[in-house]
């Protein structure tokens, strides 16, 4: 199972964007390597007899169910409701496998450290030669362009990883050592190089939550005056700080000419979805966007939490949330990392589709289970 698990990670991390840049399906190379994991659940199925319930696992049950109810409510073409099953499959396959062996502590954090040095001169390349992107057989936005070695127009995921593994070196109980100090700054500049705005923000608050967990009550307190005088800040300046980050569409969040101009933001094409008409069992799966065609209903908005309300309706959104939930509460993990990654994933579920992208689950999979083995182990 442990080689298993090496190469899906191999070929997620190192491969796949190269493959995708050549012309591979992406699809097609997250299907297989499912499948892969699917055979080797079934083999250990075999073997052990053994299967795993839980919430988390009644919860994907609920979302089969659901999207099946909403395709049939809707008249959905049945090949549009196998897809979407994909939401489902990969989420709970990368699950099983990450869940069915011990983790070996040491060499993961070895092949982790290595990806992570990896990205930096590959984004160094995509920075400076931002014309390689005119000879990739796949479609990429430059705006998308900085993934490193992650899939195709990946930056969120990549982001996120670098997030997710400060967030693991700067809470462990003993001191920061000065290769972790080293890891921590390599990856804050490797996230600069990439073009999301939802993982600079978090950037900014995985370190404050870092510093605030590091320090003693005085400063702890301190922190939280000047937290307050941060956002009191940004309330007065909203307008300035919105168009340093070059979204100054979201100040105007209920303008809908930007719906028909085929231009809103996600922000923006989540408010008129929302209040145009509450939806209960949505437009049926695959309505938002079309996998077969590679066409978009609405404006072109890669996320999770809007393509489920507008495909799934307001079931859809619960039941999100409770995937997100139930999976974090299936893990002995602390409360206080629970509710940060809870918000972390919703956020990401938001900035982009997540939960059919093995890059994604897998990372998210790989760090929950070593904090839940910290936890467990009372290790470093």
């Amino acid at each position: 199972m442990k080689i298993i698990f090496y190469t899906i990670f191999i070929c997620t991390f190192f491969l796949t964007g190269t493959l995708q840049f050549i012309g591979l399906s992406s699809t097609m190379f997250s299907y297989s390597l499912i499948m892969l994991v699917c055979f080797a659940l079934s083999s250990v199925f075999i073997i052990k007899k053994k299967i795993t319930v839980n919430s988390y696992m009644i919860a994907n049950l609920c979302l089969l169910l659901w999207i099946i109810i909403s395709g049939i409510a809707n008249h959905t073409n049945p090949l549009f409701i196998i897809n979407y099953l994909s939401y489902v499959i990969i989420p709970v396959s990368i699950y099983l496998l990450v869940r069915s062996f011990d983790l070996d502590f040491i060499s993961l954090k070895v092949v982790i450290n290595i990806l992570i040095i990896i990205q930096l001169p590959v984004l160094c390349l995509q920075y400076f030669l931002p014309d390689y992107i005119l000879y990739s057989q796949k479609l990429i936005d430059p705006l998308d362009r900085m993934f490193g070695t992650f899939p195709l127009s990946s930056d969120h995921f990549l982001s996120f990883f670098l997030i997710i593994n400060i967030l693991y070196l700067g809470t462990k109980n003993s001191s920061l050592t000065f290769f972790d100090y080293f890891i921590i700054g390599y990856s804050i500049l490797c996230i600069s190089l990439t073009n999301s705005v939802t993982s600079y923000l978090f950037l900014i608050s995985t370190i404050a939550y870092i510093l605030f967990f590091r320090s003693n009550i005085y400063i702890k307190i301190y922190s939280i005056i000047i937290s307050v005088g941060v956002l009191v800040f940004l309330y007065f300046n909203i307008y300035e700080v919105l168009s340093l980050l070059n979204k100054p569409e979201l100040l105007e969040m209920t303008n809908t000419q930007h719906i028909s101009e085929g231009t809103a933001g996600r922000i923006q094409t989540f408010y008129y979805v929302f209040t145009n008409k509450l939806s209960i069992f949505g437009r049926g799966p695959s309505s938002y966007f079309n996998p077969f065609k590679g066409g978009f209903q609405l404006n072109l908005n890669f996320s999770q939490l809007l393509w489920f309300y507008y495909d799934l309706g307001v079931m859809g959104v619960l039941l999100l949330i409770s995937l997100i939930g139930s999976f974090l509460y299936s893990l002995n993990i602390t409360t206080n990392i629970r509710i940060y990654l809870f918000i972390l994933i919703l956020a990401y579920s938001f900035s982009s589709t997540i939960f059919d992208q093995v890059a994604f689950m897998l990372l998210l999979n790989i760090f929950v289970s070593l904090f839940e083995k910290r936890k467990l182990d009372n290790i470093i």
